[in-house]
């Protein structure tokens, strides 16, 4: 035998500590101890694991395969903009554009759609959308029947209710395309449909957006006649007022403001015009007062006599002037210049009266026509006043007519452009991908549902592992070991595979002597012999509850620590039922222990050194006609091999199971020490119990237990 059985949990590795009954440390929960629990249930996780496997390939290689088919349409937000203005105003926001999409994505999955593909596509008579006339379409159809309260379903209903089941419609994020999915039975009908239910939805968009556009000029023509109503009643109120009111308007403006405005610039000119003829009158009316003609005359009363008569007259001064100067004022020609001087004088001041008559006369006439002006002012003035009053209503009049005459002419425009839509397709949809036919069929391979189904029956089987050994009553820890059996927990060894060619017990201590095995036994060599090996203990007895806890293992291994350290070791099998150490050390043993217990053979004929060449052992030898009731007792044993081997310092005994107090009592008093081999899962609390009672029924005996678990490599 190589190593322990595999079927045990997994612990880590106990120090080396020399204490008496030192409380070895108790290993972590690791992956070993997973892998031990699998182990144990290995069935369960290999049956359920088969049965999900098989569940999973009846359905993938019984199953019905669908194909689908995708055909893409883009839906614009903004719209197409044939015209100024749309009958539907378009998106201008992002959150807008995306809720239009959603919109338009159940309009194209909506009854209405669907139901002109099927009738379109003659769904109705399609056995995949209305059901066959099988066994279990006419169990179905019962069972609806009953549910239905016996009501049959239309064919066309029944198939608009399936194909609403195999459409999907989707939208990529960040995208305006909608990705129309239909699943069938058949490829090239899966893209028919998809293409149909593309086809109907943009042609529906089209008439709806049309019919849209006619309603819509319907109403706004059926309110025109209205409207012109309403404008012509407000557009004859105006010009009723008008009448009654006397208000006339030329050229965009009333006929009085027009008159009252001319007036003022009348008035401007005639005041204009009364004023140069008073300055000319002051003017005339000044150099007459004054009589000095040698001043210059202002140029508004000059004229070509006054002109003459001036150069006349200065023409008669400079001669007299001249005269002076040789003749005598009485002097005939003096008298003459003097007279010809009066007379030019006389002339002027004559013309000059006749120009102040006529200035004043053209005065008189400018300040008339002044006050005839300002007099015509005021008239038109009253008129105003009394105009502006009656502007108030007229403007409110004119409002209101306006107001009509907008609505109606908008109304018209509207209506006229409404009428055009009609026949122009402005949908913001439009088809991007046409579906083809699939190559493949929806949905994961059969063998990939198969080992799903096979991950799915092993993770369900382990947790059923994990269920039933947290449910288990069996000994899986140090700490249930103590609770139970009210023993101290010697050691605990992780047992390793070993690689040793050798057959037989695997040697860990003289394998790896720093191995956590190796450490292990020596921990439990210590517990058991705190005081070396001239102590009190001298003899040993290993025994365990059931088989397969390996108890002839730790013997083995403890009896070669001893040996390793130079102390003689005997080692004793025990075992009447397994004799698991004479088969496995000793090559066809004749004679052994019972056979020197009887007093058939003697020790030193029995007695066979281990291959290893440190360990004596004493097989079993024969049990054939052995006597149990009288023969084996603790004296004779004692007597027997104990007392014989005074050289030996450690005898160490592969005893019976524990479970058979018979059987196990003689070893038990016979020897100074009794450890209890415990397998992780391999016993129930109830054997472990009645073990751990028949060791300790012998008072004055160290007794103990140690905990055996499988560590992974």
């Amino acid at each position: 035998m190589n190593s322990f059985p595999p079927n045990s949990q997994m612990a880590l590795p106990v120090a080396h500590m020399p204490q008496v009954y030192a409380e070895p440390r108790t290993p972590a929960f690791g992956i070993g101890d997973v892998i031990s629990i699998l182990m144990r249930h290995r069935r369960t996780v290999v049956v359920t694991a088969l049965i999900f496997a098989t569940i999973a390939a009846v359905y993938a290689f019984g199953r019905e395969r669908n194909y689908v088919a995708m055909s893409r349409i883009l839906i614009n937000p903004r719209g197409l903009q044939v015209v100024d203005r749309e009958i539907t105003p378009t998106s201008e926001t992002n959150d807008g554009g995306i809720a239009m999409v959603e919109s338009q994505m159940r309009v194209m999955t909506s009854n209405d759609v669907l139901a002109k593909v099927v009738a379109r596509e003659h769904l109705g008579e399609d056995r995949e959308f209305v059901g066959g006339g099988g066994a279990l379409s006419a169990i179905t159809g019962f069972l609806g029947s009953l549910a239905g309260g016996g009501r049959s379903i239309q064919p066309d209903i029944k198939a608009l209710y399936n194909l609403q089941e195999a459409v999907r419609a989707q939208r990529p994020k960040r995208s305006y395309i909608v990705e129309l999915n239909v699943k069938t039975k058949d490829g090239a009908k899966s893209a028919r449909l998809a293409n149909a239910i593309a086809d109907v939805y943009i042609n529906s968009e089209a008439d709806a957006q049309s019919g849209l556009a006619g309603r819509a000029s319907e109403m706004l023509t059926g309110r025109l006649d209205e409207l012109r109503r309403q404008l012509s009643a407000a557009e004859e109120a105006v010009e009723t007022y008008k009448f009654e009111n006397n208000i006339v308007t030329s050229t965009g403006s009333l006929i009085n403001e027009q008159e009252l405005s001319q007036a003022n610039q009348l008035l401007t000119q005639a005041s204009n015009q009364t004023a140069t003829a008073l300055s000319k009158l002051e003017q005339v009316r000044r150099i007459k007062n004054t009589g000095d003609m040698s001043q210059p005359l202002p140029e508004a009363i000059t004229s070509q006599t006054i002109t003459r008569l001036r150069d006349r007259y200065g023409a008669a001064v400079q001669r007299r002037e001249a005269l002076s100067a040789q003749l005598l004022p009485s002097h005939p020609r003096m008298q003459a210049a003097k007279a010809e001087i009066d007379s030019a004088r006389r002339q002027i001041v004559g013309e000059l009266n006749r120009i102040a008559a006529a200035t004043e006369a053209d005065y008189e006439r400018a300040r008339a026509h002044e006050d005839k002006v300002r007099a015509r002012i005021e008239t038109l003035k009253s008129g105003t006043h009394r105009t502006n009053d009656a502007m108030v209503r007229l403007r409110e009049l004119q409002r209101d007519a306006d107001a009509k005459r907008a609505v109606y002419e908008a109304f018209l425009v509207r209506a006229r452009e409404l009428s055009e839509q009609r026949q122009v397709d402005t949908t913001a949809a439009r088809i991007v991908s046409r579906a083809i036919v699939p190559m493949r069929p929806d949905g994961p391979g059969s063998i990939l549902i198969v080992l799903l189904g096979l991950f799915a029956g092993a993770g369900v089987g382990t947790m059923l592992a994990f269920g039933r050994e947290a449910l288990s009553t069996r000994i899986s820890s140090p700490e249930q070991i103590s609770q139970i059996s009210n023993l101290p927990l010697l050691a605990s060894i992780p047992i390793y595979p070993t690689h040793s060619s050798d057959e037989g017990l695997p040697e860990f201590v003289a394998d790896d002597p720093l191995s956590p095995t190796a450490l292990a036994i020596g921990d439990l060599l210590e517990n058991l012999r705190p005081y070396g090996p001239g102590g009190d203990v001298k003899t040993v007895l290993v025994t365990s509850p059931g088989l397969n806890h390996g108890k002839t293992t730790v013997a083995f291994n403890l009896a070669l620590a001893a040996a390793r350290r130079g102390e003689k070791v005997l080692l004793v099998d025990g075992d009447a039922t397994r004799r698991t150490l004479s088969a496995l050390r000793v090559d066809d043993p004749e004679i052994g222990f019972f056979d020197v217990v009887n007093g058939r053979a003697r020790l030193q004929d029995a007695l066979v050194l281990d291959p290893g060449g440190l360990v004596m052992i004493l097989p079993a030898g024969r049990t054939s006609g052995f006597d149990w009731s009288s023969s084996l007792t603790a004296d004779k044993i004692k007597n027997a091999v104990m007392r014989r081997l005074p050289d030996v310092s450690l005898i160490v005994i592969d005893g019976p199971i524990g479970g058979r107090s018979d059987a196990l009592a003689p070893f038990s008093e016979s020897a100074d020490a009794s450890c209890l081999v415990i397998r992780s899962g391999e016993v129930d609390e109830a054997t472990l119990k009645r073990s751990a009672e028949n060791l300790r029924a012998r008072p004055g005996k160290r007794n103990g237990s140690v905990f055996v678990v499988d560590a992974a490599e």
